[in-house]
């Protein structure tokens, strides 16, 4: 991609100085550094724990705005919580100051989904107000379905209401709604977790759905998976309004993509199909949301689903000694040799 604009042009708009060129790429280490530097194209970028991914994360960002490859306002990064969200703001604001770190958009999936869906409410049958369930208001619908239904006999059941709940949530995450699910010769086949070979309960929990979706949009609700979920639905019926979002952006990134689930998978494939420019940062050993149907294999599938992909290994780790990482990397040898992983974490200490 063309430089665009000159530097100057780009931090005199954001009245803002920028710190001397060299300060960007400072004191990275040559992985590190490789990885900063691979700024267009698809990139996925391996970082094990302690390894700076944040560091790299946001030296990349400033890199590209430095470059004048994008302005601040179109690069998107995604995260997966509001405080990582925050911190990748205030490191881009110490770097190339506040204006430019407020300028570049970053959170969650929910939120960044959340703000879009407002703009086009009405394609999903929504008011631009809709109102966002929290879990509390999602168990309150649930429990009083399940309890009409003869599922529970109380609505203090909270076990079994959040079993519902978790299966409903993973449907969303995996893409499917109440009409998908229904259709389902075995929902067996398309349920993941410790119920999914309960049959009876699937049966129950599509039920569930069925009355749940009903009732969330007859009151003009969403829940957390429907942010995403309406997006994606979006996307694939307006090319237009895909366009218009996507086209917004210059340059994706998505962190912690090791607990992405399939729809937001298909979220981010959406925003940077065009331009190609998506960076993705992950660790496969630190995934914990597999419960709610993150999908590690997304991330080692990464490469194979964007030909042309950059990969980066970061396995430097500047928090513990030799000694306890070569412990750790015995722990969790078998899961590498799974998902054909070669990399083993290093430190610069020695001694526990």
């Amino acid at each position: 991609m063309n430089k665009i604009f000159n530097d100057k042009d780009v931090f005199n708009a954001f009245g803002t100085t920028a710190e001397p060129k060299s300060k960007i790429l400072e004191g990275l280490n040559p992985k590190q550094l490789e990885a900063v530097q691979a700024v267009d194209g698809p990139v996925v970028i391996r970082a094990g724990a302690g390894t700076g991914k944040t560091t790299v994360l946001t030296r990349r960002m400033a890199h590209i705005i430095e470059l004048g490859k994008a302005r601040p306002t179109e690069i998107l990064a995604v995260t997966f919580t509001r405080k990582a969200a925050g911190e990748m703001r205030h490191r881009l604001g110490t770097m190339l100051g506040d204006h430019v770190g407020r300028a570049v958009h970053v959170g969650n999936f929910h939120a960044v989904s959340s703000e879009m869906l407002r703009r086009h409410a009405e394609r999903a049958g929504l008011s631009p107000r809709f109102t966002v369930l929290d879990e509390d208001g999602q168990r309150s619908v649930i429990g009083e379905i399940a309890l009409k239904r003869g599922f529970i006999t109380s609505k203090k059941d909270r076990v079994a209401i959040m079993e519902i709940l978790s299966q409903i949530s993973s449907w969303k995450e995996d893409g499917l709604d109440a009409d998908a699910v229904d259709s389902a010769p075995d929902l067996g086949a398309i349920s993941a977790g410790p119920l999914a070979d309960d049959h009876e309960f699937l049966a129950r929990a599509a039920m569930v759905f069925r009355e749940y979706q009903e009732e969330i949009q007859a009151h003009r609700w969403c829940d957390f998976a429907d942010l995403v979920l309406h997006m994606v639905r979006i996307f694939r019926a307006f090319p237009d309004i895909l366009e218009k979002e996507a086209g917004r952006f210059r340059y994706v990134m998505a962190d912690e993509f090791q607990d992405t689930s399939p729809v937001q998978n298909e979220w981010l494939t959406l925003m940077a199909g065009k331009h190609r420019n998506i960076c993705v940062v992950g660790d496969t050993d630190q995934s914990i949301y597999e419960w709610r149907n993150a999908r590690p294999e997304i991330m080692t599938g990464f490469a194979k689903a964007w030909p042309g992909c950059k990969e980066v290994t970061i396995d430097i780790n500047y928090r513990s000694s030799q000694e306890i990482l070569d412990v750790a990397n015995q722990v969790v040898a078998p899961l590498r040799a799974k998902d054909r992983l070669d990399k083993l974490l290093r430190s610069p200490r020695t001694g526990i």
